[in-house]
């Protein structure tokens, strides 16, 4: 029996999570000027070039302004809505992956038994997890956001992935939950000094919690018992 309640919620609003470390200030500037560089080079009716021009001015806009590239997403997500090219997301249900929700209670279940105050966690599906955020989008599938509760979500080609990759994402994304839930300082009062590098330390917190270790596999994907890469590599951060 789980000790702390979760939410098991598939549908799109990841994208509301997407943007929990963005202020509304950051993010209405972010997107009026990620509007106003695709008008300045296309022409609105010109929808595709549009669509292509907001996603690299979205990235822009991150690099230009030290905000983490993940949060690209959200920004081209709400953009695109500001230029009525998207309607806004909405919860759908209806969206399943078997084998994503199975590896998040598994990973959920020893993450309370370490941690027996952790909370609730969100798991969502978000088309747009799995863009491009600097390392090509076909090794992105995931992310962990900092709402209450806390989220985890994941785009729909996770569900295509060997179990061993899914449980190396998720175990990571969990990784940066804990962080998320209880601060640097705490874990390391627990666990002794972490990573300094956000995404090694997510990697590492998950390897104290799950007692196995993040490897990078096929792409430099998260995974675990694939006989894959042992340390994160340095190109990713």
């Amino acid at each position: 029996m789980r000790s702390n309640p979760k939410i098991v919620s598939f549908g799109t609003a990841g994208f509301v999570a997407n943007t929990a470390k963005l202020s509304r200030e950051q993010m209405r500037e972010a997107v009026e000027s990620v509007s106003c560089s695709a008008l300045s080079n296309c022409a609105l009716e010109d929808e595709d070039a549009l669509r292509s021009t907001v996603e690299i001015a979205a990235v822009d806009w991150c690099n230009e302004n030290r905000v983490p590239v993940k949060h690209a997403a959200a920004i081209e997500r709400a953009t695109l809505e500001e230029l009525a090219l998207e309607k806004p997301v909405k919860p759908n249900k209806g969206r399943s992956m078997p084998k994503v929700e199975a590896s998040f209670n598994r990973h959920f279940d020893t993450l309370v038994r370490v941690f027996p105050d952790f909370g609730t966690v969100e798991l969502c599906v978000d088309e747009l997890a799995g863009n491009d955020n600097g390392a090509g989008s076909e090794r992105q599938f995931g992310y962990c956001a900092d709402e209450r509760p806390l989220v985890v979500a994941f785009a729909p080609k996770t569900e295509q992935l060997p179990t061993q990759y899914i449980d190396g994402l998720m175990a990571h994304e969990l990784g940066h939950a804990c962080e998320f839930r209880y601060g640097v300082p705490k874990l390391e009062k627990r666990w002794g000094k972490l990573p300094a590098s956000i995404e090694r330390r997510a990697d590492k917190i998950a390897s104290h919690v799950f007692k196995r270790p993040i490897e990078y596999g096929e792409l430099d994907i998260q995974c675990v018992g694939c006989g894959g890469k042992k340390m994160r590599p340095r190109r990713l951060g």
